[in-house]
């Protein structure tokens, strides 16, 4: 595989880039987003693979947290509340599947 750059104002071919890496291998193995098959990947790494995996599920479909009209600022507090007032969502989609 080659990559066209430019050097000097001119265009160049390189032989040494654009090869898919290994992480990138192992990313396209997995049928989901890559932002969801990243976060699986390094998940693995640091030995976090199935609270990893609870989050890219709960971060790929829809929000597993109901917004009733009228009541956006009750459901926003009752998801702060399952993110134990770290205000992240990816530890109250975590959360919220511990306690089921």
């Amino acid at each position: 595989m080659t990559v066209m750059t430019t050097v000097d104002n001119r265009l160049t071919y390189s032989t040494c880039d654009g090869d898919i890496t290994f992480m990138g291998q192992i990313m396209t193995s997995l049928p989901i987003s890559p932002q969801c098959s990243r976060l699986i990947l390094l998940g693995h790494c640091f030995g976090v693979t199935k609270e990893a995996i609870i989050i890219a599920a709960g971060l790929s479909g829809k929000s597993p947290f109901s917004t009733p009209f009228n009541k956006q600022l009750d459901s926003y507090l009752q998801k702060l509340n399952w993110a134990k007032k770290s205000y992240s969502d990816c530890l109250a989609i975590l959360h919220a599947y511990r306690m089921l």
